[in-house]
């Protein structure tokens, strides 16, 4: 009965990584054009604004005392990642494409993810590195290749989509520590407000003038707020499933979600569906499941041998 509500409340988290993964692809296309007529680094900060407009009232509605801990410094990094961030996603979505970018950026969080898992990076789970996994590896990176095979132009955007995804992961697991010390909506609205502060540093390094955001009231609303709300339930969301179940795991099934809502978007923005990019996806899904195989069957090895031993 308790390995079964075990095994329950993990389908949930996995059930929670495909919802998630479906909101970022939409997040990340709403940002990228809001960022097209506002600036990128303009949308970062009205999108963080949005995000703490809705924590901070939340904060006072659960009237919850902070957590009297010391953060270390780094822990405080995950908000300049996510500036960093929404400046990276917009220039690969709108050179290559939602499909391809998210496709990309999710090969990147699963290299990281497998660092992570290997290392305890952070006080993470270690999920040692099995020989078993380099055929999973050969396919993720033969399903890489066939996603790229007809963009060799814009290598400069696919490395930087990879390493958008490899700091989608880093950060992810610093909000999830984060979020360890001094809670989860706390931790959020730490992200949020470190985002802001260094959006605002940025564009003051810029010269940026009030004047650049005379045009919002212009914009739909769907594009301003759009992206803070979204956000913050992603960062929630993943900080709450990230120390639940291994990296690789959750970085299969927000795949799943993550090319399964950018194929139907470049469908629906760019009226063509990607069928190297859907094949490739197919590919890189096949590999990571591969791995996911190699690390039941590992489990099922350990449980007989302490059955076995008791």
């Amino acid at each position: 009965m308790f390995s079964f509500s075990i095994a329950r409340g993990r389908t949930m988290f996995h059930i929670l990584s495909i919802v998630l993964g479906v909101l970022i692809a939409v997040m990340l296309t709403i940002n990228s054009q809001f960022s097209l007529i506002l600036g990128n680094f303009q949308s970062a900060l009205i999108i963080h604004l949005v995000g703490l407009g809705i924590l901070i009232p939340v904060l006072l509605l659960a009237g919850k005392r902070a957590k009297r801990e010391r953060v270390p410094f780094y822990l405080l990094t995950a908000g300049v990642i996510g500036v960093a961030l929404i400046f990276l996603n917009n220039i690969c979505f709108n050179t290559i494409g939602a499909s391809l970018s998210v496709s990309l950026i999710i090969l990147g969080q699963t290299l990281a993810g497998q660092i992570i898992d290997v290392t305890g990076f952070l006080g993470m789970e270690k999920h040692p590195f099995h020989k078993g996994k380099l055929f999973g590896w050969i396919l993720v990176i033969a399903g890489a290749a066939v996603m790229t095979g007809g963009s060799s132009g814009n290598a400069i955007y696919l490395f930087l989509a990879l390493i958008s995804g490899a700091l989608v992961m880093l950060s992810t697991v610093i909000n999830a520590q984060l979020a360890k010390r001094v809670g989860l909506l706390r931790g959020t609205s730490v992200n949020y407000a470190a985002g802001l502060v260094t959006a605002i540093v940025i564009l003051l390094i810029m010269g940026s003038r009030p004047s650049e955001f005379a045009v919002i009231p212009s914009i739909h609303p769907l594009l301003i707020f759009g992206g803070g709300v979204l956000g913050v339930i992603i960062v929630s969301g993943l900080s709450t499933v990230v120390p639940r179940i291994p990296a690789v795991y959750s970085t299969i099934l927000i795949f799943i979600g993550q090319v399964g809502a950018g194929l139907v978007l470049d469908y629906y923005i760019l009226d063509s569906f990607a069928w190297l990019q859907a094949a490739g996806a197919v590919v890189i899904a096949l590999g990571l499941l591969s791995k996911i195989l190699v690390d039941v069957k590992e489990q099922k090895k350990a449980a007989a041998l302490l059955e076995a031993a008791a």
